[in-house]
């Protein structure tokens, strides 16, 4: 059974049922209705009618990409510290770090294009995510 927090009861119809409850990251949750997606973080609900979403689609992105620059700027510090500074390798193998960090680092997520409401981007788990697509494949009109 699941349990429906009141902020999304009050707004189910007569003869609608949560059939799904999905954890998403960052403290959201996806709560999938015989009728319609609620998606919810504390007191924020958004109400997606299956009919709405033109379109869904899963990807895997790269999170920390920002971290390459940085990286370069750490090993460039280094490179150029090499002779007046003793942690210059420090510097050097933080830098490479990060680069590798940047472009390895990737997440799971689901986009939904929503009429009236643009791009809804969801990450979670891969397989809370799988379920989920899956899900909405199966209800959208």
């Amino acid at each position: 059974m699941i349990e429906v927090p009141k902020v999304i009861q009050k707004y189910l119809v007569m003869d609608e049922v949560v059939q799904e409850e999905f954890p998403l990251h960052d403290g959201w949750k996806a709560y999938a209705t015989t009728r319609r997606l609620f998606l919810r973080k504390r007191s924020t609900v958004m109400d997606i009618d299956y009919a709405h979403i033109s379109s869904i689609e899963f990807k895997r992105e790269r999170d920390l990409l920002f971290l390459v620059p940085l990286g370069f700027v750490c090993g460039l510090v280094g490179y150029f510290l090499r002779e007046s500074h003793a942690f210059y390798p420090l510097l050097m193998g933080l830098g490479i770090f990060l680069v590798a960090l940047g472009i390895l680092f990737k997440s799971d997520r689901v986009r939904l294009a929503v009429v009236g409401l643009g791009s809804r981007t969801l990450k979670g788990e891969r397989a809370t995510l799988d379920a989920l697509f899956r899900f909405v494949r199966e209800r959208r009109v």
